[in-house]
């Protein structure tokens, strides 16, 4: 008997104890609920700098963006000008610097890829500026210097024929070919 009252006990107890946690539960969540809109309404300075970092960030990758489409803008322009000055042939890399120089500071506008105006700026250029412009194809040696000799047989000429070459890939080739000049 000693042991259904140990256990009845035991019961009550565990009971009692379920009840005052049902009380104190709601109570608590109570306190919780009451405390919430305070925190909400007054923003943790933790929030604060989350929030200003965030706005940072944003801020960052914007700016990173409008550098992107800058640069984008800045090839695209360059490749349009290279392909406008592609059949133009001048007299001197420093001509040629010269006129790169006066169609950028003109800003010509791009339209689906092409620089607008740039035909006639380069007529304008021209007709300034003549002699940057040449009407012939630069001379390069495309044929081996073997076989008939365009120096007429004197092998000194030859060789300066050969150092005049300004592309460095054939000039390299010719002196390959010509060996026996350069002993």
């Amino acid at each position: 008997m000693e042991k259904k009252t140990a256990a009845a006990e035991t019961a009550a107890a565990e009971t009692a104890a379920a009840e005052t946690a049902a009380e104190v539960v709601p109570a608590e969540a109570e306190a919780a609920a009451a405390e919430a809109p305070a925190a909400a309404a007054a923003p943790t300075e933790a929030t604060a700098e989350a929030a200003e970092v965030t706005a940072t960030d944003t801020q960052y990758w914007q700016n990173r963006a409008l550098a992107a489409e800058a640069e984008l803008l800045c090839r695209e322009r360059e490749a349009a000008l290279e392909r406008g000055l592609s059949s133009v042939t001048f007299t001197s890399q420093a001509a040629r610097r010269d006129v790169v120089s006066r169609i950028r500071a003109a800003r010509l506008p791009l339209e689906g890829g092409e620089l607008c105006g740039l035909e006639g700026l380069l007529s304008a250029i021209k007709a300034e500026d003549a002699g940057a412009f040449s009407d012939t194809a630069p001379v390069r040696f495309t044929e081996p210097l073997s076989g008939e000799d365009p120096a007429g047989g004197d092998p000194s000429a030859r060789r300066r024929l050969i150092m005049a070459i300004r592309d460095r890939a054939e000039r390299r080739a010719a002196i390959a070919e010509n060996i026996d000049l350069f002993k």
